[in-house]
């Protein structure tokens, strides 16, 4: 088994409908609840695959206008067609072990559908999920 705690920070820059200029950043904590299947194949070497599930909490979310000296805070949720504060999703992956050094490639499905993010102009049936992957390298102690 294989869990924690991580912080995630999201960043980015747009153009409005309007034209107006603007910077947005977000912040969660990300836990996963994985499981972690290893074969040995030499005495410092392995491969292996995992799979689980994990929970996003968002912290903040908020965007600077370039007409604006502070940020504004967008939050979460329907109400202004953001993303829902919490969701989960659906992790599964592999990777090699080398004595300490590990490399992991990892798929995240969302299974939390925003499509509150959509208003009735968008579209009748829409839907907005999470999906992202990731490649990381960990020492193991």
């Amino acid at each position: 088994m294989s869990t924690g705690v991580y912080w995630q920070a999201f960043f980015g820059s747009e153009t409005d409908v309007e034209g107006y200029d603007y910077d947005w950043e977000e912040h969660s904590l990300y836990i996963p609840l994985q499981y972690q299947f290893r074969l040995p194949l030499h005495s410092n070497f392995s491969i292996f695959l995992n799979g689980g599930i994990g929970f996003t909490c968002g912290i903040s979310n908020t965007a600077k206008y370039d007409d604006y000296e502070d940020s504004i805070d967008v939050g979460y949720g329907s109400d202004n067609y953001m993303p829902s504060r919490t969701s989960w999703s659906l992790l599964y992956g592999g990777g090699i072990q080398y004595k300490m050094l590990q490399v992991e490639c990892k798929i995240s499905r969302g299974l939390t559908d925003n499509k509150d993010m959509y208003t009735a102009e968008d579209g009748l049936n829409q839907s907005c999920k999470a999906n992202s992957w990731s490649v990381g390298i960990s020492l193991m102690f």
